[in-house]
């Protein structure tokens, strides 16, 4: 994918709970480790069972190809937004390139 400076970079997601247990998170989003998230969804629990899908976009505002994922962030909101802050994958990367 290929998009310019400050575009909307579009992605949608489906995420489900296979485990037997409730799953709170802060945040679960599009996400990069440089720094850019995009807040999709949260603070929320996800239930066993439950499906949540869902439509967002990120704004690049510098060039360059980073490698975006599908992440969970278990930490509270502030720590999630620092780039330092580990967050679980829960897709593949996927690059986009920024021109």
């Amino acid at each position: 994918a290929t998009a310019a400076v400050n575009e909307k970079v579009w992605f949608e997601f489906e995420v489900a709970n296979p485990t037997g247990g409730d799953v709170p998170f802060n945040i679960l989003a599009a996400h990069t480790d440089v720094g850019y998230t995009a807040i999709s969804w949260g603070p929320d629990t996800l239930t066993p069972g439950r499906v949540l899908a869902w439509e967002d976009h990120i704004v690049f505002d510098k060039p360059g190809t980073y490698q975006v994922y599908l992440g969970i962030c278990y930490a509270d909101r502030a720590a999630c937004l620092n780039p330092a802050t580990r967050w679980d994958r829960l897709s593949e990367s996927v690059a986009v390139t920024i021109q």
